[in-house]
């Protein structure tokens, strides 16, 4: 079984790739129905890096699994500026939950804000490897041995989420109602309960009138993205045992 949380995709094709069964956790209905890790089993995450961060809305299911004893495989996707710690906080996450992380892997991609309406070229991290994450899984997932993993500083993490950069850089996706036509595609993949906007980019995305658009507060988001966003090597750990895998 492989868990995903994947409000823009890139994290649903990474653990489709995997070729096991898959759990969606990206809505909160779907985090409400999701099967549990069982004691003894293997539990893979796939996720994307929001903000430097765990997605809140996947922070908060983690926080409340029941204590299981399990391998835990992290994967996490990110729009190739940096992964930051990331890792490091899932793995206190799952650790905290009686899990063992015997495999991680960091996973450069496209950049979910492509899909704003901007000017400036936020694609340039070009597409998720996927063949080499599928080595790397083969060998992860017969794993047993803890593996560790060294956090990175990121004061990110010593924020509230309602001081966390992106919010105060992004303006919540809002509808033109002048295009919506109420068909409710931004609603279905929404990841959080009322408000609680985590700029994701999802309804963006979703909608197939171009009725939402995602806004940078001011030109300094875009722009640092644009100069920073670059094509980065996915990081492995461990590093998968074949010659043409790109390795940390």
């Amino acid at each position: 079984m492989i868990w995903y949380f994947s409000p823009t995709g890139s994290s649903r094709r990474a653990a489709e790739a995997l070729g096991e069964e898959t759990a969606a956790l990206t809505t909160p209905e779907e985090r409400g129905r999701a099967p549990l890790p069982e004691k003894g089993g293997r539990f893979t995450l796939v996720f994307p890096v929001h903000g430097q961060r765990v997605p809140a809305p996947l922070r908060r299911w983690l926080a409340a699994l029941p204590r299981t004893e399990a391998r835990a495989v992290l994967i996490c996707t990110y729009g190739s500026v940096s992964a930051g710690g990331v890792l490091a906080e899932a793995a206190g996450l799952v650790r905290r939950r009686g899990m063992t992380v015997v495999a991680a892997a960091e996973l450069p991609g496209p950049h979910s804000y492509a899909v704003a309406r901007t000017k400036r070229d936020l694609t340039g991290g070009g597409e998720t490897d996927l063949a080499g994450l599928r080595v790397f899984y083969e060998q992860a997932k017969e794993r047993s041995t803890p593996i560790s993993i060294t956090p990175r500083w990121d004061p990110a993490r010593l924020l509230p989420d309602r001081l966390a950069p992106v919010r105060l850089a992004v303006r919540p996706p809002r509808p033109d109602l002048s295009l919506c036509r109420g068909c409710g595609a931004c609603q279905a993949v929404c990841p959080v309960d009322g408000g609680d906007c985590i700029r994701c980019a999802a309804c963006v995305k979703a909608c197939p009138a171009g009725a939402r658009r995602l806004d940078f507060l001011t030109p300094i988001p875009a722009w640092f993205l644009s100069k920073t966003i670059k094509k980065r090597q996915p990081r492995f750990s461990p590093a998968p045992k074949r010659d043409d895998v790109v390795l940390p």
